[in-house]
């Protein structure tokens, strides 16, 4: 371990083991921040913790965020980099369980502590659970799903499977535990109500129910039963099967009970919120109605008022007398590119891109500087970044349209404080789109275009160096002065997904691969060997995502360091220059380092990596939701998370719940001491260099 990653280390171990202590000589206090901004994309399901008062949210940014009942942000938890689809509240400990899924088919079952902010239990799923939801004891967690034996029914003590399939059973659309814990109610899709005891499985009622209902809640006096039809909101008496009330409404959805039992709120067609009210009579129509802020996706009661949230992921509380609070909205950028060189990083979106500079960086215990250096993004489209020799960061446009190169001067960051600069256009070749580009060297561009377009061009003036058409091609590395190898997709032409390329010749020779597509390439010589090695994942015949090593003069050697059963395209490869140790983002929610000697797995605490740059011992990790993580390489302990805001601000929030922020980014933060909200933050803000 390098001396910088082992100071690192040691920071973060420190910052686990205690509190931050106020300067004052005041007691120990527990100090953590957050970012009060909402989820990146669409929030996918909803739940209210009654008993604490806080609202839980989840969203296609595979995170869960936990707020406050004023619209104040309270945690964020990056349950996975896949979408979190439903979710489920324990309304006696601190467990919060949601449903992620790859959207491809493949689902998993992710249980957290929200209080301390750690995955406790996961397990994959058959599918979609047609339900989630803990008992109100909070003793089971159970689902369906769409299968004879469809209940699922785990303790949340230990997370054992409890086993309950009698005979003559179905798929079950809901349940719900009387408060005794002993009898399990059951809602089948074919429409029966069945009551059961869980300890013998035997069954005590079996009543004729409609069929077919969907989005189901239960009111909390566990009297009635609501669900939809997509038509019609329908109120099912929970004692007898019976329908005791209906109610026309075009595309009737997410509905919900209020805590008191006597209402009910629904969303029809246009994203409309109506309100019924249950009545001796049945459903009635609540009169003055709330008007809808916006179209509303999602609703859930709370207390008295109700939380609803837009396709956009904003929320809303909304009072009886029609009061519409908004909160949770997005205020990050959408982050396309990122790098990371000695002692920087660099993070853009397409209007702002921020190039830090701090000692943090380099093996600080605590950052004793922050330089910041902004710049307005070069073509006002998505772009990729990358660091090159003469102080320079490089951008290129990654969007898919016309290719075009600028550089930002980032010497300025050698001296204190903070400024603005500006990208300025660079001579260029390239003819097509591009696809990927990376250095070659010290004064060379290597890309690659559209339609397999190969591209080698001089960094300075921008001439041609080599081109070549390559079909299928996705992927290039330079291992040589003169060679080039190439990942393809072997289906487009004969010969395999490798292919060595001599830019000297134009000849070009497959190597021997596993994969039938080679999506992604890196080279280097790792661990305690100087020996140039080739690093390739891609999929191969059966659908098995593999990662593999190449050696040899000729690289006809292979070798597979790690491999997951399913296709995962959205690899990452980072090969870090100063530890040389390799990092893969391999599978769900998985790190794989290698170095040298042998593949593990590195579990990264708040991150799930859509993109992955190693240096200095550290992993920088550009997460589904817009923000970067920078973790310790070998424990894989969270040093600091960056946020970069839509107007250009930025805030930086450490370990020991200190955060640095520019002016405007810092109100976006905020603070808890030993659970409390801290009106004054300016105590744990730390004052950077050039303030």
């Amino acid at each position: 371990m390098s001396r910088s990653a082992a100071a690192l280390l040691a920071f973060a171990l420190s910052a686990a083991a205690a509190p931050w202590v106020r300067a004052s000589g005041a007691p120990e206090t527990e100090v953590r921040s957050v970012v009060d901004t909402g989820h990146a994309g669409s929030v996918r399901d909803l739940g209210f913790d009654a008993s604490r008062g806080l609202l839980f949210s989840a969203g296609d940014d595979g995170t869960v965020r936990v707020w406050e009942t004023d619209g104040t942000l309270s945690r964020k938890l990056q349950v996975s980099q896949l979408a979190a689809e439903s979710i489920a509240v324990n309304p006696v400990a601190p467990q919060v369980a949601a449903v992620v899924s790859d959207g491809t088919g493949s689902h998993f079952l992710a249980v957290w502590d929200w209080e301390k902010e750690r995955p406790v239990f996961q397990q994959p799923l058959n599918e979609q659970p047609l339900f989630l939801r803990f008992s109100a004891a909070g003793t089971y967690l159970m689902y369906g799903e769409s299968s004879w034996q469809s209940l699922h029914v785990l303790r949340a003590s230990d997370w054992a499977a409890v086993p309950f399939h009698p005979e003559g059973f179905g798929i079950v659309a809901f349940a719900e535990l009387s408060r005794s814990e002993k009898t399990i109610m059951t809602y089948l899709v074919s429409g029966r109500l069945a009551y059961w005891d869980l300890a013998s499985g035997q069954q005590s009622l079996d009543l004729p129910c409609v069929p077919y209902l969907t989005s189901l809640r239960m009111s909390s006096d566990r009297r009635w039963l609501v669900g939809s039809t997509s038509r019609e909101i329908v109120l099912v008496d929970a004692l007898t099967g019976s329908v005791k009330s209906r109610a026309a409404l075009e595309g009737a959805a997410s509905l919900d009970v209020s805590p008191t039992s006597d209402e009910v709120a629904c969303i029809s067609a246009g994203g409309r919120i109506t309100r019924y009210a249950i009545t001796p009579d049945g459903l009635q129509p609540e009169p003055g109605l709330p008007r809808a802020p916006a179209p509303i996706s999602l609703l859930r009661w709370a207390d008295d008022a109700l939380l609803a949230a837009e396709p956009d992921g904003s929320l809303h509380r909304l009072s009886p007398a029609g009061e519409d609070v908004k909160f949770g909205k997005d205020a990050l950028a959408r982050l396309t590119g990122l790098d990371a060189a000695h002692g920087m990083v660099a993070l853009g979106s397409p209007d702002w891109v921020r190039v830090f500079a701090t000692d943090l960086l380099t093996g600080a215990r605590t950052p004793t500087f922050i330089r910041s250096l902004s710049a307005r993004g070069p073509f006002g489209a998505a772009s990729a970044l990358s660091f090159v020799a003469g102080a320079k960061l490089l951008a290129w446009r990654a969007d898919g349209g016309p290719p075009a190169l600028s550089q930002l001067d980032v010497s300025s960051l050698s001296g204190p404080g903070s400024a603005s600069g500006a990208f300025q256009p660079m001579p260029s070749a390239f003819k097509t789109p591009l696809v990927d580009m990376r250095s070659a060297g010290a004064d060379a561009l290597l890309g690659i275009g559209n339609a397999g377009l190969i591209q080698l061009t001089d960094q300075a003036t921008g001439t041609s160096r080599f081109e070549l058409r390559v079909p299928g091609a996705g992927s290039v590395v330079a291992v040589s002065a003169t060679e080039l190898v190439v990942g393809r997709n072997a289906a487009a032409a004969p010969g395999g997904s490798l292919l060595r390329v001599n830019t000297r010749t134009g000849e070009t020779v497959s190597l021997a691969d596993r994969n039938a597509f080679t999506y992604g390439l890196a080279f280097g010589a790792p661990g305690p060997t100087d020996r140039p090695q080739l690093y390739s994942v891609g999929v191969d015949a059966a659908g098995a995502t593999n990662l593999v090593l190449h050696e040899g003069s000729l690289f006809e050697k292979d070798s597979l360091l790690a491999s997951v059963p399913e296709e995962d395209l959205d690899v990452s490869l980072a090969l870090d220059p100063d530890t040389r140790v390799l990092y893969a983002t391999l599978g769900r929610d998985r790190v794989v380092s290698w170095d040298g000697r042998q593949a593990k797995s590195v579990v990264l605490e708040n991150a799930a990596p859509r993109r992955l740059v190693a240096r200095d011992g550290l992993l920088y990790s550009l997460n589904k939701d817009s923000t970067v993580t920078v973790s310790d390489s070998a424990t894989g302990a969270s040093l600091a998370e960056i946020y970069l805001f839509s107007d250009g601000e930025w805030c930086t929030l450490f370990r020991d719940g200190r955060y640095a922020a520019s002016t405007g980014g810092d109100i976006h933060v905020k603070v808890y001491a030993d659970g409390a909200p801290v009106k004054a933050t300016e105590e744990y803000r730390l004052r950077i260099e050039g303030e």
